[in-house]
């Protein structure tokens, strides 16, 4: 079960002498958790379930993060808390709008990136 996720918007630190080997070091920008456990706690009836809560949710949550976004901000990170795992991804916030631009009209890049998030966590387990 999915506890909390959160968002951020994430600026590339070059002066980190923390890199470890194939990873890039981040600064984190702004960030916005959505808690699923007080979603489940207390449901509210415009949603059915926990995936479409999750779906309507991280769009807006993301929508409002790139309001504040002053262009230095350029990937977006994920952290998808679980019972027992955290998932963590990070994405360039332009590969982001290209899936918007060529994709689909009801295409969500965001929500997209989370079901990618969780997939690939969930191969490699």
């Amino acid at each position: 079960m999915i506890k909390s996720i959160t968002l951020s918007l994430l600026e590339r630190d070059t002066t980190s002498q923390l890199v470890k080997a194939g990873e890039e070091p981040f600064i984190r920008r702004a960030s916005a958790i959505i808690d699923i456990e007080k979603f489940l706690e207390n449901p509210q009836d415009i949603f059915k379930n926990e995936h479409e809560f999750i779906q309507s949710s991280i769009g807006i949550f993301f929508d409002e993060l790139q309001k504040n976004n002053d262009g230095s901000s350029t990937h977006v990170g994920i952290w998808i808390e679980k019972e027992d795992d955290v998932y963590t991804n990070s994405m360039k916030i332009s590969l982001l709008e290209k899936m918007k631009e060529y994709g689909t009209e009801d295409l969500d890049p965001i929500f997209e990136f989370y079901k990618m998030t969780i997939r690939n966590h969930e191969e490699i387990s």
